[in-house]
């Protein structure tokens, strides 16, 4: 008896471990299928243990579009969000930067509404006129602290100029959308939606447990303006001959040493010289461009409401932001020191950053590709999806999942609460 017991339990680790690996490659992987399938291993192993959070800048479907044009239909973002909501790796929220209904295709969307009944939608730019904006759904309630538009421009004494010089430079239409939605939504699980979702009938019934058991974790999403195709192009083009240094520093600019030591002479011989070292030159060390004033105004909004009341308000609770900075860490191997630009900082005065390293979160291959067919330029791959959190040691699971879908990879992570 004692050894049929050991044999049929042998068994059934065996059936586990291969029912595993079989849904483990059912998920599409974006050119890094072994490490993909490594990471979905470890994701699955720890479902349980606290609430699980995936951010997904899905590029108003995009790159989904462009492979299905390519492949007969076949929409992987779709086929991705569908495994992971219905596995055993089921988020419990997601969120959905560049989000837009048609992004997705209807059945996908039924299912979000169905698994995931508590939601909600705020649209990019100053009067929501932007045609995509950032998608919230949830399994539990969730409650909005924090709902509001948080502007670019510096408030300042200097506002009005500094708003037309960028809308006057704006060639391409961007900056009705640069205005973007801060929410700070506040998560708490309960036992018995978790208890339907996963365990046994009968365990429905005897479990007595409150929801109170569980913390609330408050998650601020995040996309952050890009003011860089508008800078880029303002240098390509010389327009900066008629702008003196005082002036360029008003507007959030800084002309820096491309200009003053070399000028026009070197970008007449490097067509684009200027434009790139300039841009990357504010990316590292700016803070007063477009980007770095939203972040500053995001980073003033969460600190002053969360500690009016509780000066330790952030070491006695769980708190995460994450999502889409558009500003990127440089680290040419794991065992360098990252390059971090002045922003980014600003909330390690009171978070923690969570994904360190060189690992690029954009463009994904894919992404990449349907960019290179529509003739696009396409920019090396960086770390602009980060994650920031206090109590980082309730961070049970943080992961860059490679999955294919959009021209960024999702951020996943499980937190204990």
């Amino acid at each position: 008896m004692k050894h049929f017991r050991t044999i049929s339990l042998f068994a059934f680790i065996l059936s586990f471990l291969y029912c595993g690996r079989t849904a483990l490659a059912d998920y599409e992987f974006d050119g890094q299928e072994e490490e993909g399938a490594r990471r979905m291993l470890r994701l699955e192993a720890r479902t349980l243990r606290g609430l699980r959070i995936l951010w997904w800048n899905i590029e108003y479907g995009k790159t989904n579009q462009g492979v299905a044009e390519q492949e007969n239909g076949y929409h992987p973002l779709d086929y991705n969000l569908s495994l992971l909501m219905r596995g055993a790796a089921s988020p419990d929220v997601i969120l959905l930067g560049e989000y837009a209904e048609a992004a997705l295709t209807s059945p996908t969307l039924r299912a979000l509404d169905t698994l995931y009944p508590h939601s909600t939608y705020r649209a990019y730019g100053e009067n929501a006129e932007f045609p995509c904006g950032i998608k919230v759904y949830s399994k539990y309630p969730f409650e909005l602290e924090q709902d509001r538009i948080v502007g670019w421009s510096p408030e300042d004494r200097y506002d009005h100029e500094y708003r037309q010089w960028w809308i006057n430079h704006d060639h391409h239409r961007d900056i009705p959308g640069f205005a973007r939605p801060l929410l700070q939504v506040k998560v708490q699980r309960s036992f018995h939606l978790r208890a339907q979702e996963q365990l046994p009938l009968q365990l429905h019934r005897s479990t007595s447990e409150p929801s109170s058991l569980y913390r609330p974790v408050r998650i601020v999403p995040i996309h952050l303006a890009n003011p860089w195709i508008i800078t880029q192009q303002f240098y390509e083009n010389h327009y900066y001959t008629n702008l003196t240094p005082r002036r360029a520093q008003r507007v959030g600019l800084d002309l820096g040493w491309n200009h003053l030591i070399f000028g026009n002479t070197i970008s007449s011989f490097f067509p684009g010289f200027l434009g790139r070292g300039v841009t990357g030159q504010l990316i590292l060390s700016g803070t007063r461009h477009p980007l770095a004033v939203q972040l500053h105004h995001i980073h003033q909004a969460i600190y002053t409401y969360n500690t009016s009341n509780n000066s330790q308000f952030f070491n006695e609770n769980s708190f995460i932001v994450l999502g889409d900075f558009n500003l990127p860490t440089f680290s040419i191997h794991e065992s360098m020191t990252e390059v971090i630009p002045p922003p980014l900082r600003w909330f390690e005065s009171y978070l923690s950053r969570l994904f360190r390293g060189s690992e690029a979160t954009y463009p994904t291959p894919s992404g990449r590709r349907i960019k290179e067919l529509a003739g696009e330029s396409v920019s090396s791959p960086y770390k602009i999806d980060h994650a920031f959190a206090s109590q980082s040691d309730r961070i049970r699971f943080r992961e860059i999942l490679p999955l294919r879908g959009s021209d960024h990879f999702p951020l996943y992570l499980v937190v204990e609460d």
